[in-house]
């Protein structure tokens, strides 16, 4: 049916309703309002947007259409009485004629049909009771940045403090029929779930003469910035739905065919923006490169196919780049590539495909890329959520730029001729993209309170959502199946977890103000550039010495000449955001493109860096000479928590139970012991057969320097591979374990290095090991049967758990029987819970009384207070799972299932005695037969005034440092280097060699690292190269012959952050440094602050003390 007969229809009934002199007024009110929809629908038919309210449509109609204020308002009052069921009984009369007006003069205003001339003026009755009262705007604020404390719900008032004028209390009205009656259930659900005060930013702002604020759109924790793609993603045909956001948070990573073409188009496009020539036959082997794994899950048709689709897609983009950008005016040389931005006055961040400036004008065009096809286009020939998506990078740019920009979007669409389609912004569904974002903030608060209440979780049920379609019904009912299939012990294990995530994941986002307390991500608006420069969190006045950012790796070097080499809390390997310092720099990340990198190499004199994406356009580097880079944060571990817990969720009742600790794990039947080649002590031995022999899984409580790794870990694997057919996964939880496995696997054999692959980036991998790097190995092949073949002939992988999630595709090119994870008391539980369900058996090493994984929660938010879960000995979401399982094998008895390694191998006697005491209830031993353990000095040889050296155990008592940054103490620092000059007169008069593992200092500050660093720079560089100055949460794993602590407190207060206690009472991170040393230990700290510890107080009085 065509527009014009639609219309006819309308008018009949119109008509209709007029002569039905029987009808009551309350039929007659419910008729009106059902003509008055179909109104609004039939005149938004042809644009084919989306709306998810009456309320959005009814705007966008009246700005398309020009209407007038006064029936502009008279429709929103008509609209919202029916909506919110307001009509009276005495006021039926009085809505029955507004409604009757509305209806015949939006008929007349947008169809040009006049039924009668009379009804399209209201008369004095209308006017009297409907009439908006005049309001006499004084002022326009864009962004008003506020604190929300108290919500008048009656008045429908927000009280709140403008941070323009933070000491005069302000109100705003909300819930206006023609203005933010939109965003009135996002402050209902501040109402129901979150805690006053509370960040809020007010949007497009009026402000009339009595002071009140009169807002458009509001947004709920601004600083909490939400992905764009996660909310367009939430938008489709059919209108929107925020619950597509918490499904995917839990929806298992999957490695599309899609999601492959996707990456492969956007690689065509980056490279077709550089070089428009480049012929298809020439990227080919670049597009397998990028994705070896994928191509290798295709058969050969499959890559045909493919490859066919690509070169479509490649047409189709070339004829864009050569084509439709010159004809809207889009220059190659002006694109920037992937461009990202946070815009903390919309709460969002995303990054763009491409971006165009047109030269030394403030005019943009945003490009997204699409690969897949149109579904039910809008009147633009443009998807739901695309649309969406440009409506949000349109707000983006406006709020990084702030001064006055045209901006044009367009999607680009690779699988259609003429791919090119413009998306004008419509600024009401840019409100509605923003009122669905502060629900996905609702959600994420929600979330933090599963443990305590689920009902966001047991809403996810189809009948709940039946404007659904397609996959989405799939994913909503696979949810529902899963989640209402757990016992109510398994699902108060998964709202509990899912809780805790969602706390960490919040505080990494906005953090917490206070001493010893972090921002998150929020961090980098939030704080100011003195307070970034106090906690040394800020590369400053960066300018570009060497710029090779328009190449394939994208390489960066800046100076630092400018900072004069100030202290900065950064490492190699860490991610950064990189962006133009202002000349105030105050929230210069906010106001300028920004680009996300990784540090190369740092030193006093220059940071060298790589760009995510490589830069054909380099206007912003040759237009700006100071730079600044901060640390980054991301989503992704997070994510793939959630995905993980999910993963628990949905595997057997069996694997439930196992890692519940409701069952006792299976072992195989045991025959004749395993004799091991090498130097196994008996201890040793035995445990390898009790770990062979489990079928489930086994635990190895594994102390310091008693061979995990380079025993056990070695021993397992070689096994496996000698005498079974088993493939072997062996994880770790950072890359500096993942070197020492690679180390402890080539110790096997002369050939024990081609037998083994490894997953990661070069960045994070020594370049000892970068050779057997799979993206490195791949990068010579051509064909998938190369892929499959090398695939096939490796049986041992190794990989961090990060990297490893990330590859999808490996578990279905590869089924793993073992996997054996080292570091394991560092992991979170739900990191693990749902991973090990992909191998037939794990296994688990680490020390639950070394450092536990980084919880930044308080405790007894983390304490779990659910007797159905504490019965069972699940305690706290904060433990990792081996310490919890550990825990419930010791107390049910089940021993076949752990061992303890209680012989050590590195710790001089003396050493040990302390750590034996305080953290291992007598239960280490020194290895038999290891003289070097029980020798009386490590110093034979002490010149006059130096006998004090032949010490195993000394400490330095060092005043504390009054200087404001109470991350640092210089006289600590100077105590170091004058320790190690002294130290290295009697390697010298000693006869030995000083080499990497002589001396290693630890601290618990990034600060003091670089302070030391700084007065160690008095040595000579082949010595300073060799001494390692970290935080003993790098250190964990490692060992040197002497260990200087600098403990650096030097407020009471810090002694609370410093001190890391196990669910026993062991001083976790106390336990680690003392360990590190296998020969001496030098402590150094102020006596008597660390000496309110019982324990540090028992530690300094078995030392000697050293007069400096």
């Amino acid at each position: 049916m065509d527009n014009r007969e639609q219309v006819h229809i309308i008018v009949k009934q119109l008509k209709k309703i007029r002569e039905r002199s029987d009808w009551s007024d309350y039929q007659r009110n419910k008729a009106y309002f059902e003509i008055f929809t179909l109104i609004l629908e039939e005149a938004t038919q042809d644009e084919r947007l989306n709306f998810t309210t009456l309320f959005s449509r009814l705007v966008f109609v009246g700005t398309r259409h020009q209407l007038k204020g006064q029936l502009l308002h008279f429709c929103h009052a008509f609209r919202k009485a029916h909506e919110q069921g307001n009509i009276r009984k005495d006021t039926e009369h009085l809505f029955v004629k507004l409604g009757e007006y509305v209806c015949t003069s939006l008929l007349s205003a947008i169809f040009k049909i006049d039924l009668d001339k009379k009804s399209l003026v209201p008369d004095e009755v209308l006017i009297e009771h409907f009439s908006a009262k005049k309001e006499n705007i004084t002022d326009f604020k864009r962004v008003v940045e506020a604190v929300l404390f108290e919500i008048d719900a009656e008045k429908k008032i927000l009280h709140f403090f403008d941070e323009d004028e933070p000491a005069l209390e302000k109100m705003a009205s909300y819930d206006l029929a023609d203005r933010n009656e939109l965003f009135t259930p996002n402050i209902d659900s501040i109402r129901k779930s979150f805690d006053l005060p509370l960040h809020i930013n007010l949007i497009d702002v009026d402000i009339r003469d009595d002071g009140m604020y009169l807002p458009r759109g509001i947004i709920v924790q601004p600083d909490h910035l939400v992905d764009v793609t996660s909310i367009s993603e939430c938008f489709k045909e059919y209108g929107a739905e925020p619950f597509l956001y918490l499904i995917s948070k839990f929806k298992p990573a999957e490695a599309t065919r899609s999601l492959m073409t996707g990456n492969l188009v956007n690689i065509m496009l980056d490279q077709l923006i550089s070089d428009p020539e480049i012929d298809f036959a020439s990227l080919i082997k670049t597009l397998f490169q990028s994705n070896p794994l994928g191509f290798a899950l295709l058969d050969d048709q499959e890559v045909k196919d493919e490859l066919q689709k690509l070169q479509q897609h490649y047409n189709n983009l070339k004829t864009a780049v050569l084509e439709q950008f010159q004809q809207y005016g889009i220059e190659r040389q002006n694109i920037f590539l992937e461009p990202s931005f946070n815009s903390r006055d919309y709460g969002i961040q995303g990054r763009l495909d491409l971006l165009h400036q047109k030269e030394n004008k403030n005019i943009f065009d945003i490009i997204e890329l699409k690969s897949g096809k149109t579904y039910r286009p809008n009147v633009y020939g443009i998807n739901a959520s695309h649309y969406i998506q440009t409506l949000l990078y349109d707000l983006m740019i406006v709020s990084a730029f702030r001064t006055k920009i045209k901006s044009s979007n367009y999607i680009l669409y690779s699988k259609e001729e003429n791919p090119l389609r413009f998306a004008p912004p419509v600024r009401v569904q840019q409100y509605e993209a923003l009122k669905l974002r502060n629900d996905i903030i609702a959600m994420e608060q929600k979330l933090k309170h599963s443990d305590t209440d689920a009902s966001l979780l047991t809403y996810i049920k189809g009948e709940n959502f039946p404007r659904l379609k397609g996959f989405n019904v799939i994913d909503i009912n696979n949810f529902n199946n899963i989640y209402f299939t757990l016992n109510e012990l398994e699902k108060s294990y998964f709202n509990h977890f899912t809780a805790f995530i969602g706390r960490e994941h919040g505080l990494s986002k906005t953090g917490e103000h206070g001493i010893n307390k972090s921002n998150g991500h929020a961090a980098l608006w939030l704080e100011s550039d003195e307070e970034k420069t106090d906690r040394f969190a800020m590369l400053s006045n960066l300018f570009i010495i060497q710029n090779d950012s328009d190449q394939q790796d994208a390489i960066m070097v800046f100076s630092r000449a400018e900072a004069k080499g100030a202290l900065v809390n950064f490492r190699t390997g860490d991610l950064g955001v990189l962006y133009p310092a202002s000349e105030n720099n105050f929230r210069s990340v906010l106001r300028n493109q920004i680009f996300k990198c990784t540090i190369l190499d740092l030193n006093r004199e220059q940071v060298i860096v790589k760009l995510r994406s490589s830069q054909f356009n380099q206007s912003l580097f040759k237009n700006n000479r100071y730079w600044n880079i901060e640390q980054d944060n991301l989503d992704s571990s997070f994510n793939s928590m959630y995905k993980n817990l999910f993963t628990w969720a949905a595997a057997s009742s069996e694997y439930r139970n196992l890692i519940l600790g409701l069952t006792e794990p299976r072992m195989r039947h045991k025959d004749a012991p395993i004799v091991f080649e090498g130097n196994c002590t008996e201890n040793q031995t035995s445990l390898l057969n009790k770990v062979l022999a489990a079928r489930d899984y086994f635990l190895i409580w594994g102390p310091p320097g008693t061979g995990k790794t380079s025993v056990i870990l070695r021993n397992i694997v070689a096994h496996l591979h000698q005498n079974t057919d088993e493939n072997i996964m062996v994880l770790a939880y950072t890359n500096r374990a993942v070197d020492e496995i690679c180390d402890a696997i080539i110790s096997i054999g002369q050939d024990y290095k081609n037998h083994y692959l490894r997953l990661g980036s070069r960045v994070n991998t020594n370049v000892k090991y970068s050779d057997n790097l799979l993206d490195q190995i791949v990068k010579s092949m051509h064909s998938r049967h190369e892929i499959l073949q090398l695939l096939a002939g490796k049986r041992i992988f190794v990989s961090t758990v990060s990297s490893m999630v990330n590859k999808t595709e490996l578990f279905r090119l590869k089924v793993f029987d073992t996997v054996i994870i080292d570091e394991a008391s560092q992991i979170l539980e739900p990191m693990l819970a749902g991973l090990l369900s992909s191998f037939k058996r794990f296994i688990l090493i680490g020390d639950h009384k070394q450092l536990p994984a980084v919880v930044v929660q308080d405790k007894y938010k983390s304490s779990i207070n659910d007797p159905k879960l504490t019965n069972i000995g699940i305690t706290d979401t904060r433990m990792s799972l081996f310490e919890r399982l550990y825990m419930q094998l010791v107390k049910n008895g089940w021993n076949d299932a752990f061992g303890i390694l209680d012989q050590q191998g590195r710790m001089h006697k003396t050493i040990m005695e302390f750590s034996d005491r305080h953290f291992y209830e007598g239960k280490l031993k020194i290895l038999p037969g290891n003289l070097r353990q029980t020798q009386d000095k490590f110093f034979e040889q002490a010149p006059e005034g130096f006998e004090i050296f032949q010490n195993r155990k000394l400490f330095i008592n060092a005043p504390e440092d009054e200087d404001l940054n109470w991350k640092t103490n210089k006289y600590e620092a100077a105590f170091c280097l004058q320790i190690i000059k002294k130290i290295l007169m009697l390697y010298e008069v000693n006869g030995k060699s000083f080499h990497g593992d002589s001396i290693g200092i630890i601290t618990p500050y990034r600060a003091q690292i670089a302070l030391i660093h700084k007065y160690l720079e008095e040595l000579p560089k082949d010595i300073t190269h060799k001494i390692t100055v970290d935080t003993v949460e790098r250190y964990q794993g490692g060992a040197r012959d002497i260990i200087i602590i600098s403990f650096c407190v030097n407020r009471l207060s810090q002694l609370q952050s410093l001190i890391s206690l196990s669910q026993e009472g062991v001083d976790r991170k106390l336990n680690v440094a003392l360990t590190r040393a296998r020969e001496q230990l030098v402590l150094i700290g102020n006596q008597e602050l660390l000496s309110t510890d019982h324990v540090y107080k028992s530690l300094f009085e078995s030392c000697t003390e050293l007069k400096m």
